[in-house]
């Protein structure tokens, strides 16, 4: 066999081969854009769901930021009520601080809080007091006229509610109130003073023991039988104390 001949053999079982390889790779191609799509629908299912959760779960959540803020309005609106109530105390409970920085450097309050639904300082209520009491600051209100979740004090405008010095001085009397203690033992009802005042609780100023006793420094009674006799003013009778027979 000639080396023509062997070539020519050897180039035509190469072709199939080619062939072969080359007929496959449409195949390969067409798996990785199937598996593609799969992962693309799974993903936009996935998004899906998700953002159907968030549209649920979102007005619960925005509710309890709102709550969240309503308690630290209250919060802080009483710290400046209490604080102004501190101040009046600690000036003979007649003169009202004249604006909230003074508040602030004397140390009744911690720091100029700012309102937490608006953002911005609150609104300083001043005016006269009680009779003969100059004008000051009385309390703080928000500035916002939005509606509320909770129910403060029978208010549920954030303008509306009442952050006063009044009412953190009926807080503290309820305190002092509740703290004191009974009324002493012995007012008028000791353990040993009667109606009489004598020990023993007679009637009648009666010695103790039972009995009735006469006036101080009169006459003894006849003694009881197998008794002793009493002298005047309770002591014993003339000639020392008579034992029955």
């Amino acid at each position: 066999m000639s080396r023509s001949m062997v070539a020519a053999m050897r180039t035509g079982n190469a072709r199939p081969r080619r062939l072969r390889y080359v007929a496959s790779a449409p195949d390969i191609a067409g798996n990785g854009r199937a598996t593609d799509g799969y992962i693309m629908v799974v993903l936009l299912v996935a998004m899906a769901v998700s953002a159907v959760w968030m549209g649920a779960a979102l007005p619960a959540w925005r509710q309890q930021v709102v709550r969240e803020r309503e308690a630290e309005l209250i919060f802080r609106g009483e710290q400046y009520a209490r604080a102004i109530y501190l101040y009046r105390q600690k000036n003979g409970g007649q003169v009202s601080p004249p604006n909230i920085d003074i508040l602030v450097s004397q140390k009744y309050l911690r720091k100029k809080y700012l309102d937490p639904i608006t953002g911005k300082d609150f609104l300083p209520l001043g005016g006269a007091g009680a009779v003969g009491a100059t004008a000051g600051i009385t309390g703080v209100r928000s500035t916002s006229n939005d509606g509320s979740i909770v129910v403060y004090r029978n208010q549920q405008v954030y303008s509306q509610f009442p952050f006063d010095w009044p009412l953190e001085a009926q807080k503290a009397g309820a305190a002092v109130q509740q703290g004191q203690t009974p009324p002493g033992r012995g007012q008028g009802q000791g353990r040993d003073t009667g109606p009489g005042g004598t020990r023993g609780g007679g009637v009648g100023g009666a010695p103790r023991g039972g009995g009735v006793a006469g006036p101080r420094g009169g006459a003894s009674q006849p003694p009881p039988p197998g008794g002793r006799a009493t002298g005047p003013a309770g002591g014993f009778g003339p000639g020392g104390p008579a034992r029955g027979r």
